[in-house]
This record gives structure tokens, sequence and C-alpha cells, in this order.
């Protein structure tokens, strides 16, 4: 397991990974990636449904459907540390990847060797989806959990990506107590990958990427901008939950493929 997380250190991973090249409408780049804990996150989570059946507390009917942990048991405390430090796993893979990002690029923007990769880094904004924390609301704790979704306290900056040849946004927060104060972590999908790929053509898929430097690869129409929703419709559908600060022009994309 350890040979294959340091394999997996500083990788993207398949599916909606990504690193992106953009420029906001002052004219500025930005350098966006996409890598969540990669197979240590799915260890964890394998471990911890394999265990938390065999508690007492547990309703197996409703475990069956929803698997959980009864909140403050030993089990769960375990998890929610486990949990913790499969986060900090990934954003420490991000900043890895973001440092290699960032030399490479460096090559071609002298204002990156002036400031210096690592002092970008460090300010640089990260934003974590697909995890539970205990928060207060209404006044009452709750665990909550976003899946498709991300924190976004009242003023806090978040990114909402659309896909791999459309716009995303800088966003901030507005606070939402309704929403949990969340709002989406991307377009989301508009059609399943298996009906991606069966349903948009080759042409159709190349139509879709005019004008972003792209691998090309037609497998990855799975993850082409008519597989999902529209990233301008989304932005309007939460614009309750957040203000757009920057919108973002993508340039380049690359997708993780394993």
């Amino acid at each position: 397991m350890k040979r294959k997380l340091v394999r997996q250190f500083a990788s993207l991973g398949g599916g909606n990974h990504f690193l992106e090249l953009q420029e906001d409408t002052d004219g500025m780049t930005w350098l966006m990636l996409h890598s969540g804990s990669r197979y240590l996150g799915v260890l964890i989570r394998d471990y911890y449904i394999k265990v938390g059946c065999t508690l007492k507390e547990v309703d197996q009917q409703i475990y069956r459907r929803i698997p959980y942990l009864p909140a403050g048991c030993d089990l769960a405390n375990a998890y929610m540390d486990d949990m913790r430090f499969a986060l900090t796993f990934a954003r420490e893979s991000r900043k890895e990847m973001m440092l290699r990002a960032l030399a490479a690029v460096a090559v071609h923007f002298g204002s990156v060797q002036e400031t210096g990769t690592e002092a970008i880094t460090d300010s640089m904004m990260d934003v974590a989806h697909n995890y539970v924390v205990e928060e207060e609301h209404f006044g009452e704790n709750f665990f909550v959990h976003r899946k498709g979704a991300v924190r976004a306290f009242d003023s806090e900056t978040v990114m909402i990506p659309g896909s791999m040849g459309t716009a995303s946004y800088i966003a901030e927060d507005r606070g939402n107590d309704f929403a949990f104060c969340s709002c989406s972590h991307g377009a989301g999908r508009a059609m399943s990958r298996h009906a991606a790929t069966r349903n948009i053509s080759d042409k159709a898929f190349q139509e879709s990427m005019d004008g972003v430097v792209h691998e090309g690869d037609t497998r990855l129409k799975d993850e082409s901008p008519p597989a999902y929703k529209n990233i301008h419709s989304v932005m309007r559908g939460q614009k309750d939950l957040v203000r757009i600060r920057t919108e973002l022009r993508l340039i380049m994309s690359i997708k993780g493929v394993n």
C-alpha cells in the first residue's frame, strides 16, 4: 500500500481530475487543478464500511443502503482522524503538482521566476470537497457531508470549474444558511459517462474543444463539455449562494487518465 501511495502522490488521477491553464478578464494567467486523496481515500472508505457493519449500535437494514457510524463512538472518531489525514495528503499532493506545473510555465512567464514557485504555492487557494465536518447551523451541531458541493461560509473564496472546454469561476460565498453555507463544486454532469461515450461523436467532441489546447484523445468524450451542464446556467442558479469575482477562460486542459 505504501508503495502505491508514493506512486500516486502528486498525480492527477482519472475521471474529472485535471490541470488547466486559464486567463481572467484582466489578462492574468491562472493555474487550476483538481485532484484528491487518490487510493488512500478509497482504502479509508472501504475499511470503515467493512468494519462499521459489525457495530452492535448499527441498524443493518439502514446500513445496507446508507453506511454510517454512530457519532462519538471510537470507530467514528478514528474515521474522522483518518479522513483528516487523507485531506492533508490530498492538499500536499496538489501543492507538489502545482510546484511542478509552475516550474514548467516559469520558462515562459518571467513573473513566476521573479516571485518564485514556493511563494506562489504558499498563497494559492485550496478548496476541498467530499468530506464530513461538524458545524453549527440554526443553533444546532450537524455533521455536514459535502459531495458535489464545497463549503462556502460568508466571504470565503471558492473555485467552481466548468468542464474541460468551458469557463470556470472564482466566487465569494454569500453565507446562505439555508444551503448550510454550501455551493456547487462544479458544473455537474448532464449525462452519465456511459451515455456520453455512446452519444457524443468524435466530431462533436473536437468541435466542443475548439480554441482549447488539449490532448485530442476522443476517449475523453465522457469529460467533454456536452457531458456537463452549462456552467453559466449553474452560476445563475446559485446566485443566492455565491457572488462571482472572476470568470476564467480556458486555454489548455490536461486530464488525468488513471
